[in-house]
């Protein structure tokens, strides 16, 4: 009995050992099944695949793909990609490539990149434009002195005489059936001089898209008047109203109750609801831009030094109450500003030498002289400087051509617009194109350069706007001594 119960306990071990290192195999496998698979799947992320040409692994890229409007074909190399359609993306190999997208009706988009190993690129902007364009007249005027789209794309102001305090404000919801309504400031916010004529101009809007300031020069006198487009009855004439000769002006971001302004060279903060004015922030100044409810950058000249006997033109930050000096130039040096921020970065370019751009990163948080993060030149006197309203391009330009920088990418891009010649500004669509309606017509470009279309035949100098929901653009037309508002389709049905 005691030889079977020794026996029988042997066996259970043997079976007990037996399932035990069964088990730790098993655990085994899993983890390193485990982690293989997580191996692959992080080196799948980063782009390495099996080259089967030369049975090697290589890291490729990952290009992101999205048209406006979707569902475009993809070809990649010349070759059909009968898996893609946008929004999608695509595993290259490093290297040059070409994409082109095709949607029935429309025209081809294409481009050529070069691919660096594991690098995600974002091939997400492309706009696909109708191959026949309808353009359709919305309302005539009787003539067109100044027009201002607003922020978010619905709003759009006008004055069709220069020499009256009438204004047309367009709801354009409805891109296909735009309403009108009638704006005009009270005759007691207007100073009158006996003999002399009127003249109004559009300023600006508030980025919250409510307010507008309307510029009104009779004689010597100019002022600046604030219009809400919901009771024209309450504008104010701020320059009344602080007692002040205004040069520059300009809504502090979205907060329509505060303005920055240029006055007697110095910048004052000025709250119209309380009527208030701060003390001088900024002296010397020469010209400003503002970007958000508290951050601008400045030009302004100065005296560096106690012992200076010819002072500097500088360039700074103000922000938050504090202002920073970033860079000084030559007395009589023509320097452009543009200020904005991308990714939770500040950026400042400055244009204080011919064509030489400057871009500092952060350049109000920096103890000593900032240092360059990028720098290009456009090969000729830089005539305007704009950020896209992403923040992520900065185009520098004069007449037909101009350079682009891509903060994202770290790349330039120098283009030209052939046609017409270019008098006025590009300015930004979107956050990838540009447009101008010199030379007779509205012309679209992407950032650098390629992609463009002639969309609508349109008075030269006048201002476009995409529609809210991008499916129609706005532009003006003059054929005559009236004017027509009109719209094109940016989509086929």
């Amino acid at each position: 009995m005691y030889m079977m119960n020794v026996s029988r306990f042997k066996q259970l071990m043997s079976t007990r050992r037996a399932k035990l290192a069964l088990r730790f195999f098993t655990y085994g496998v899993m983890a390193v099944s485990t982690i293989l698979l997580t191996s692959l799947a992080i080196f799948y992320a980063m782009g390495y695949r099996f080259n089967q040409s030369n049975l090697t692994i290589e890291q490729g890229g990952l290009a992101q793909l999205r048209s406006t409007p979707e569902s475009a074909t993809v070809y990649v190399d010349g070759k059909l990609k009968a898996d893609l359609k946008t929004p999608s993306r695509a595993y290259l190999t490093a290297g040059k490539h070409s994409v082109q997208m095709h949607l029935d009706g429309y025209d081809d988009w294409k481009r050529d990149f070069d691919l660096q190993a594991g690098q995600l690129l974002w091939l997400d902007y492309a706009r696909l434009v109708p191959s026949k364009l309808t353009t359709t007249p919305q309302r005539a005027l009787a003539g067109l002195a100044d027009a201002q789209f607003s922020p978010d794309r619905r709003w759009l102001i006008l004055n069709e005489a220069a020499t009256k305090p009438a204004f047309t404000l367009f709801d354009l919801s409805d891109e296909t059936k735009p309403s009108s309504s009638a704006l005009t400031i009270p005759a007691d916010q207007l100073t009158q001089v006996a003999g002399q004529t009127d003249k109004f101009s559009i300023i600006e809007w508030d980025f919250g898209s409510r307010d507008v300031l309307i510029r009104h020069d009779i004689g010597d006198v100019h002022e600046i008047l604030r219009i809400d487009r919901t009771k024209a009855d309450s504008a104010v004439n701020i320059s009344r109203l602080f007692g002040l000769s205004i040069d520059e002006v300009h809504f502090a971001g979205g907060n329509q109750s505060i303005v920055y302004a240029q006055t007697s060279g110095v910048l004052r903060r000025l709250d119209i609801d309380s009527s208030t004015a701060s003390a001088a922030l900024v002296d010397g100044l020469r010209s400003f831009v503002v970007y958000g409810d508290d951050r601008l950058a400045f030009v302004a000249d100065r005296q560096l030094t106690a012992k200076s006997t010819t002072p500097r033109r500088v360039v700074g930050i103000y922000q938050n109450g504090k202002e920073v000096l970033v860079r000084d130039y030559d007395p009589n040096a023509i320097i452009n500003i543009a200020l904005t921020e991308y990714f939770r970065h500040q950026y400042l370019a400055i244009n204080g030498s011919a064509g030489q751009v400057e871009v500092l990163q952060d350049p109000a948080d920096k103890a000593t002289e900032t240092p360059t993060y990028a720098k290009f030149d456009i090969g000729k006197q830089v005539q305007w400087l704009t950020f896209s309203s992403n923040g992520r391009m900065i185009a520098a330009g004069n007449g037909n051509s101009w350079t682009t920088y891509d903060l994202e990418v770290a790349q330039t891009y120098a283009a030209t617009l052939s046609g017409a010649d270019v008098t006025k500004p590009l300015k930004w669509l979107d956050d990838y194109y540009l447009w101008t309606s010199d030379g007779g017509a509205v012309r679209i470009v992407e950032f650098d350069g390629l992609n463009g279309h002639t969309i609508a035949t349109a008075a030269g100098g006048y201002t476009v706007s995409l529609s809210q929901n991008g499916k129609s653009i706005f532009s003006f037309n003059k054929p005559s001594a009236d004017a027509i508002f009109q719209s094109t389709r940016m989509v086929t049905n």
